[in-house]
């Protein structure tokens, strides 16, 4: 996993830290982290949102693979809408916008309702 860099980012949310004895890799994390979105931290840089995870006192960013594992239990629907509002009144990401491409390209209820089935 890659070390990220969040100076000069603003935190918008704190998760929960975590600790991993040995080595920092994606297959431990994704085991204790499925469908718990606790363990995310989200940062705001220059013009993105980012989604980091604390572990061993450091910040990683999240690979695809955990992403998914993490975020797997929220479903696109028609009126999906990847916003939520904080207790401050500042907006958050409900999931990572490469997540979310991903979501979009895979989901079989997204072309339904958009009626991208070709009718021939």
């Amino acid at each position: 996993m890659r070390e990220a860099d969040v100076s000069g980012c603003r935190l918008l949310k704190a998760g929960v830290p975590c600790t991993v004895d040995g080595e920092v890799d994606t297959n431990t994390l994704v085991q204790m982290m499925r469908s718990e979105d606790k363990y995310i931290y989200w940062f705001q840089g220059n013009d993105e949102q980012v989604s980091c995870v604390f572990v061993n006192g450091k910040y990683y960013s999240m690979p695809l693979r955990l992403e998914k594992a993490v975020f797997k239990n929220v479903r696109l629907s028609k009126h999906f809408l990847n916003r939520e509002v904080l207790e401050d009144g500042t907006y958050k990401l409900r999931i990572p916008m490469r997540l979310l491409a991903e979501k979009k390209r895979t989901s079989q209820r997204l072309k339904v309702s958009l009626g991208l089935w070709a009718t021939e």
